[in-house]
């Protein structure tokens, strides 16, 4: 319920104006906190929600194209690349303490 909140708030941030282009920067903390709470699967799903609702946002919204709506794709793509690093950064953490534990028991064992 907490990342919920958190994330609309976040959304909301962004489609208030002026839109300022660095509230999508809050999105990289969720992204991580996503993945340590849910696992890979379900974390990267809201990573993905992110970053369509950045899409939304920033590039969607824009209804005539100009070079601001290409600024802004390239924006959410990388914001949505760092999102997603993040996240496997999170994953990839998880691991490692995993396989920490399973050597500090092997290790007990013997």
């Amino acid at each position: 319920m907490y990342l919920g909140l958190q994330s609309v708030f976040v959304v909301a941030l962004t489609t208030l104006p002026p839109r300022s282009d660095f509230f999508p920067f809050l999105f990289i903390p969720l992204s991580l906190y996503a993945v340590e709470v849910f696992g890979r699967r379900i974390g990267f799903r809201w990573i993905t929600a992110y970053v369509l609702a950045m899409l939304g946002v920033y590039v969607i919204a824009e209804q005539q194209p100009s070079l601001e709506a290409l600024i802004d794709l390239v924006m959410v793509s990388l914001y949505g690349a760092l999102c997603f690093f993040v996240g496997q950064i999170a994953h990839v953490r998880q691991q490692a303490e995993a396989i920490q534990a399973e050597n500090q028991r092997l290790l007990d064992e013997l």
